[in-house]
């Protein structure tokens, strides 16, 4: 099991991505467990349900206020039941009804439903969560105000992969929507960082362990 400073080694950073994007200070992972869709609370309050071990997040976006958005957190369970409990509860939220949401901007509605999505690793849940505007809006962006139609705003895919006992979550997408093609091949890129950190922990605490018993 991954420690939070070995689940922070295997995030992927700024040089990894496409250009553009910039890490947002803060990081998706905070535990509250009520509220959202299904007053399920968030995914680290779920995961530590499961009882995660260690975890680690980073949140990155190309504007600030409208995105594109994207969001990984890496979660390491002692066991793959572990792993498999919390990729339960996310594939639960995708029978969640609709919220109804009252923002600065205007009124909102949000849904979530399980979506399709490539096989990774050894299991994958993809969710799709839409926030659809009830009434035409002007939304702050980093160069300014936008003014935007009633309708679909905001796009999201939410994809947990697990590898073993280990799990990572992408979230993607903003206001002018998602792209699978680019998520399937930032979770590539985060699956592949994911095992070479587990080899290197592996390595050194089989290092470590042979040491001291020369002494």
């Amino acid at each position: 099991m991954l420690t939070n400073y070995d689940a922070s080694t295997a995030l992927l950073r700024v040089p990894e991505l496409p250009s553009g994007y910039s890490e947002l200070p803060g990081a998706p992972t905070v535990a509250v467990t009520t509220g959202g869709f299904c007053n399920r609370g968030t995914d680290l309050a779920q995961a530590q349900s499961a009882k995660v071990g260690g975890f680690a997040g980073v949140a990155y976006a190309i504007d600030s206020y409208v995105g594109p958005f994207l969001d990984e957190v890496v979660y390491s369970f002692p066991s793959v039941p572990g792993a498999e409990t919390f990729l339960v509860s996310l594939r639960k939220l995708g029978r969640c009804p609709a919220l109804h949401d009252e923002t600065i901007y205007g009124p909102r509605t949000m849904s979530i439903t399980e979506d399709a999505f490539g096989k990774i690793a050894d299991e994958v849940v993809a969710l799709r969560e839409t926030d659809t505007a009830e009434t035409p809006e002007t939304l702050q962006t980093d160069s300014g105000q936008r003014t935007v139609e009633a309708g679909v705003l905001y796009t999201y895919d939410r994809v947990a992969v697990r590898v073993g006992n280990d799990v990572i979550t992408l979230t993607h997408g903003g206001l002018d929507g998602n792209d699978v093609a680019f998520e399937q091949q930032v979770l590539e890129q985060a699956v592949t960082k994911l095992k070479s950190t587990i080899r290197t922990v592996r390595t050194t605490r089989a290092a470590t362990t042979t040491t001291r018993k020369k002494r």
